[in-house]
């Protein structure tokens, strides 16, 4: 029996989209094409140019108004989904998704692709999304802040990606556009509309059924904000959440080998570079340095992982996979900052299982690997505000509580070199806010305040209570930026009054 029998039956004059990306003979029979029919996948046709241009101009029908780069993109909530892309209540979506996760020998056997999905945008994140002028704005924004320290998207693929996503996969955009928009803005309430709306709008896309890079990026986004401005629980879930959802996507893998057979190099480079952003995520002080005991949610990642590309030639397009290197690589080697990031966040494993199961003859080893590559950032001519999160922090790990033991001859003079780095930074930066500061910096500040407030006890030293003046200082400006230097300074506070009680 046909497959489409009861159904008016015509032909498009356009491949499918799904032949398309395969590269297969479609016969182009609408409204489902027999190959997609066979395969049990979603069967969806382009527009036909002038007709997408008029729905993206004025989807209600008003073919007088122009489109323009000042013209609102998403016309809510009167916008509704095409025929066919009803989410994850579609009963063949719901049953090709489910296949995948309980038998995905036999979904994989049978050539099944994933559906994609799509959902409507609400008006309140259309509102956020603006125009194509707004997204431009806002990605100027986010390239020249979060991107400089966390670069998970690349920006060539960005911009080269809109027409596409304005096409077919506006949802996943727009999710992209409010998390950039969030992630990047200066706030003095953790909470806001915009937190909420970005927030609701990754669960409904979660709750779709969609899975995609994309909404992995946002949903790292979204606990970058939560970190930064010490949103608690969530940014503990959300991490998790990232976690699982990359699981689910298989996108460890592009770690662990070489996957160009299946994927262009340029989207594994971007599925490593998510992947690692969630291992830093799950090592930060945020999450596991201040509890070592407590479980990783993602796996140590093996000597032979991939690390990264240089973050300038990947930017630009220009990086090759035959130019990766690997956790084992010398640390003497010059690689991009992305890519030290993650090198020290592997060692920041390892410090984490040494301090929580107490092996003192590992202890020595792991202090000198982490100083070498403190000097080592040192000479490359700059301290990263990435690595400095993970570099001191290791190298005060002298016992199960640094801040209750003595320090280490290393340890101290690495202190010191960082305060005096801090001093500069501050110079240098004269009172302006930080928007291009990582919030891994924060922790490190708060524990060496804890450090020189131990040491000034015992001492009358001047020049303690000038780097303790510095340290609080510079919490002071990042909370412009990140509203979690506020909560290290309460914690600072809170500290000194319950020794003033015990002194008294």
């Amino acid at each position: 029996m046909n497959p489409m029998s009861g159904v008016n039956i015509t032909h498009s004059p356009y491949a499918c989209i799904a032949c398309r990306n395969s590269k297969r003979r479609c016969d182009k029979t609408y409204p489902r094409c027999t190959l997609c029919t066979q395969r049990q996948i979603l069967c969806d046709y382009p527009y036909r140019r002038k007709e997408r241009t008029r729905q993206m101009a004025n989807p209600e029908g008003d073919e007088s108004m122009p489109v323009g780069s000042n013209t609102p993109l998403f016309h809510t909530p009167t916008e509704r989904l095409r025929p066919g892309r009803n989410g994850i209540s579609d009963p063949n979506i719901s049953d090709i998704l489910a296949s995948r996760f309980l038998d995905p020998d036999f979904f994989y056997h049978l050539q099944l692709e994933t559906p994609k999905v799509d959902i409507a945008i609400p008006k309140m994140v259309a509102d956020y999304v603006g125009t194509i002028a707004d997204i431009q704005n806002i990605s100027n924004t986010y390239f020249d802040s979060i991107h400089t320290w966390m670069p998970i998207l690349s920006k060539k693929q960005f911009s080269s990606n809109l027409p596409n996503y304005l096409t077919h996969r506006k949802s996943e955009l727009c999710l992209l556009v409010i998390c950039m928009k969030l992630s990047s803005s200066l706030t003095t309430t953790a909470k806001t509309v915009l937190y909420r709306t970005a927030k609701q709008f990754y669960f409904e896309m979660e709750s779709s059924g969609i899975l995609s890079v994309t909404v992995l990026q946002a949903g790292v986004l979204i606990a970058i904000y939560e970190l930064g401005h010490a949103i608690y629980p969530a940014a503990f879930l959300s991490v998790g959440q990232c976690a699982r959802y990359a699981a689910a996507l298989e996108i460890e893998k592009s770690i662990t080998s070489q996957i160009l057979d299946k994927l262009p190099w340029n989207e594994v480079e971007e599925q490593r570079r998510v992947w690692w952003s969630i291992i830093i995520l799950d090592r930060t002080r945020y999450l596991n340095l201040c509890n070592p005991g407590r479980h990783l949610i993602t796996p140590d990642p093996s000597p032979d992982s991939y690390l990264p590309a240089d973050d300038q030639e990947w930017d630009t397009g220009s990086s090759r996979p035959e130019s990766s290197l690997t956790i084992g690589s010398s640390s003497g080697s010059y690689m991009g900052r992305f890519a030290r990031f993650a090198q020290t966040a592997h060692l920041l494993s390892q410090a984490l299982y040494t301090v929580a199961k107490e092996p003192d003859t590992e202890t020595t080893q792991l202090r000198r690997t982490l100083m070498a590559l403190v000097n080592l950032s040192f000479m490359e001519g700059t301290m990263r505000h990435g690595i400095l999160l993970l570099d001191y922090p290791g190298v005060l790990l002298d016992g199960k509580n640094p801040i209750m033991e003595p320090l280490s001859v290393e340890a101290e003079s690495s202190l010191n070199a960082a305060i005096e780095w801090i001093s500069n930074f501050l110079t240098e930066m004269g009172g302006q806010k930080c928007e291009r500061v990582s919030p891994f910096l924060l922790h490190f500040l708060y524990k060496a305040t804890c450090v020189y407030a131990k040491l000034q006890r015992s001492t009358s030293q001047k020049s303690v209570s000038e780097r303790i003046s510095i340290l609080k200082n510079t919490l002071r400006l990042l909370n412009h930026r990140w509203l979690a230097a506020g909560a290290y300074m309460s914690l600072l506070e809170k500290q000194e009054i319950m020794l003033l009680v015990q002194n008294s």
